[in-house]
């Protein structure tokens, strides 16, 4: 090996040893958790790794005995979220973001739990407060409902309901009861 190399060689060895790896290796490796409760519910928050920016994995599970529908998760934390999976980003207007369900995910059952993440640029930061968001509300004489018979016999017919929102709002999902003084023997899907 000539002169020229061994100084090469030994500056790389000069630098290998002022950069603190250690520190890197143990910052890349970092994670922070925290968990948020609520009523029937419990949101456990996972910042995976730190580097200019970093993955972040959020489960909301479902500690209650009702179902949660159409759930939307609201966090204190402005983020800029990339790669997003399993769910959806509705807004950061208010300093915070929102996320809600993609729709085949929009059922937790008691005990079940629904996972999603994201990557974020920037300084991650673990949210002071997070909370399902949702709200469940009475349409009463906002939506119309109507029987349709489409074919009927001596004790029985065969039919469908036609929904009509009056409002200017969506309707994403919804529940109805029906009260009847007939049977219904089968529902379509």
């Amino acid at each position: 090996m000539g002169k020229m190399s061994r100084k090469v060689v030994a500056l790389l060895l000069v630098v290998w040893m002022a950069v603190p790896w250690s520190d890197l290796s143990a910052m890349a490796a970092s994670t922070e958790e925290k968990t948020y409760k609520g009523e029937g519910y419990e949101i456990i928050y996972k910042v995976d790794g730190h580097w200019d920016g970093g993955n972040v994995t959020v489960e909301v599970k479902n500690t209650g005995t009702v179902d949660i529908e159409n759930w939307a998760v609201r966090s204190s934390a402005p983020v800029e979220v990339k790669n997003l999976y399993n769910a959806e980003y509705i807004s950061n207007e208010f300093d915070g973001t929102i996320f809600k369900n993609k729709g085949h995910n929009a059922v937790i059952r008691p005990s079940g739990i629904v996972m999603f993440g994201f990557s974020f640029s920037g300084n991650g930061v673990v949210p002071e407060e997070m909370d399902l968001c949702q709200k469940r509300i009475d349409m009463g004489e906002d939506v119309e409902a109507g029987l349709v018979v489409e074919n009927s016999w001596g004790s029985g017919f065969t039919g469908h309901v036609n929904l009509t929102n009056k409002t200017e709002e969506d309707v994403e999902f919804f529940e109805v009861d029906v009260l009847t003084n007939f049977k219904i023997c089968a529902k379509a899907k």
